[in-house]
């Protein structure tokens, strides 16, 4: 079996299960899977196996159509055979389109935001090579086995991801003199763990960019809807809740609500909110109001009404 036929792509799995409900269903290892999840630990609702035993893989492939059930919530899952794409050559191409049909001024702007990095090379990365397209079993004993008659290996670097540790798929192999480096780049194009690898040398310390000015944030108010009854409070802190939000505004006047927006599976603030009064007067006065909350100057405009 080769290594793409035993890698799976799952879909569909619900965003509550965590990796050992993934474990337990598919009863693989914990080394098989990949589950790639958000910042707050939800899962992205997809799941990769790497499966070394071809009697799984079959298994497995026959669950396809099949039920996924974590907490409360089912699914229906699909798999199917893991395949590298190659970039999107579409986009790139209309990315390209719309750069010229921008205008002088904006072409500008366009090449000066996508200027190539600037790279400064060091007393390491000159013995440095990088190696691309690696395996993803690749371990460091295996490029001192490949890389061995260049000369002596100082060290191997391989970068794995931070949610999952998995490799990314390169790697860096720095040698004790620049002529083993020199050495190495002749293995360009040769077959390593079973994949035609690249190495090339390597280019140093990406430079710090320029970076673009941001837009100045909107002040002042925004034209005020007819008969509007409700107001929007931004760069709330985290702690503020509705009681909170309601107390700062109960001497505009009659208030009829007063909602956090919150992250819906977490149900953690994110930082805004709305308040609705009986009476448009009211709004008047809370949007002219100066509040600062924990250090932090609450935004204040209208908004359209909450409830019809």
């Amino acid at each position: 079996m080769t290594e793409t036929s035993s890698k799976l792509v799952i879909k569909g799995i619900p965003f509550e299960a965590t990796a050992d409900d993934v474990l337990k269903y598919f009863k693989i290892d914990a080394s098989e899977l990949t589950l790639p999840t958000w910042n707050s630990g939800r899962c992205k609702g997809v799941a990769f196996l790497e499966l070394a035993n071809v009697a799984d893989v079959a298994r497995i492939r026959n669950m396809d159509s099949a039920i996924f059930k974590a907490g409360e919530n089912e699914r229906k899952i699909s798999i199917a055979d893991f395949e590298e794409r190659p970039p999107n050559q579409k986009k790139r191409k209309n990315k390209n389109r719309r750069r010229k049909n921008n205008n002088d001024d904006n072409v500008e702007e366009a090449k000066e935001s996508t200027t190539k990095p600037v790279y400064e090379e060091s007393a390491e990365s000159v013995r440095e090579v990088y190696v691309s397209n690696v395996s993803f079993k690749a371990e460091e004993a295996d490029f001192h086995e490949h890389f061995k008659s260049c000369g002596e290996i100082e060290s191997v670097t391989i970068p794995k991801l931070y949610a999952s540790g998995r490799p990314k798929g390169f790697a860096f192999v720095r040698f004790k003199t620049k002529e083993g480096k020199s050495k190495a780049l002749e293995l360009n194009e040769t077959t390593f763990k079973e994949r035609t690898i690249g190495v090339r040398a390597n280019k140093g310390r990406a430079q710090p960019q320029k970076q673009r000015e941001r837009p100045a944030r909107k002040t002042g108010l925004s034209e005020k809807p007819k008969n509007c009854t409700t107001i929007y409070v931004g760069n709330l802190p985290w702690s503020t809740d509705e009681a909170a939000l309601e107390k700062l505004f109960e001497k505009c006047g009659k208030i009829e609500s007063a909602r956090i927006v919150r992250q819906s599976w977490t149900k953690k603030s994110r930082g805004f909110g709305y308040v609705e009064f009986a009476d448009t007067a009211s709004v008047d006065k809370a949007v002219k109001l100066s509040l600062t909350v924990e250090e932090r100057e609450l935004r204040l405009d209208f908004a359209e009404q909450l409830t019809q």
